[in-house]
């Protein structure tokens, strides 16, 4: 991961750069995916993935603003 700070219109602006992180997944039929009508997916969640990107924003945010940095979460 990488943490770096940018300026832009007298402000910081914060860039995160992290390792790709799968949060859920899907088996889909390829043919579903031209399909004109609405299609519907069983998705199964990676909690464990969820959870650890929650804890390093979390940890991220923290670290901004103990730098002085006014950080909001989009």
């Amino acid at each position: 991961m990488l943490a770096t700070l940018r300026v832009e219109n007298d402000s910081w602006i914060p860039n995160l750069k992290t390792n790709a992180t799968l949060t859920y997944s899907a088996s889909v039929d390829p043919k579903l995916l031209t399909a004109s009508v609405p299609v519907s997916l069983d998705l199964e969640a990676n909690l464990d993935e969820v959870t650890a990107y929650a804890a390093f924003r979390s940890a991220n945010a923290r670290a901004l603003e103990a730098a002085g940095v006014t950080y909001s979460a989009p």
